[in-house]
C-alpha cells in the first residue's frame, strides 16, 4: 500500500521528527542530514514513544532507557532493546513522496 506523505515531508525541517498515524500504524518520519527515514514510532524495549528521541550518527536513541536504533535499517545498536524497529520505504513518484506500508 502506498500512502501519499508529500505535504508532511516537504514541511519536515532538518533533524525534525513527526509522527503519522495511519490505520493501525504509528510511524515516525525523521529528516536527518537531508535524508527522510520512516520507522516505527515506538521503542521495542518498553513501548516508549521515539518522538522525543535524540538523533546522532544515523541512529535514534529512546528517551526513556537509551536504546539506540539505526534509522536506515531499524537494527538495534544499543541495549536494553533486543528487537529491531520496523522501517518503511519512502519513494518519490511523479514529484510526490509516498510511504510504502
Amino acid at each position: 500500500m502506498n500512502i501519499e506523505v508529500h505535504d508532511y515531508i516537504k514541511n519536515l525541517n532538518e533533524n525534525e521528527k513527526k509522527i503519522l498515524i495511519i490505520d493501525d500504524y504509528k510511524i515516525l518520519l525523521v529528516n536527518h542530514n537531508g535524508k527522510i527515514y520512516a520507522i516505527d514510532a515506538t521503542c521495542t524495549h518498553e513501548d516508549e514513544s521515539l518522538e522525543d528521541g535524540y538523533i546522532d550518527d544515523e541512529c535514534i536513541e529512546c528517551p526513556k532507557h537509551g536504546a539506540k536504533f539505526e534509522l536506515k535499517t531499524g537494527e538495534v545498536r544499543s541495549l536494553p532493546a533486543f528487537k529491531p524497529l520496523k522501517t518503511y520505504e519512502i519513494v518519490l513518484e511523479n514529484g510526490k513522496y509516498f510511504l510504502r506500508i
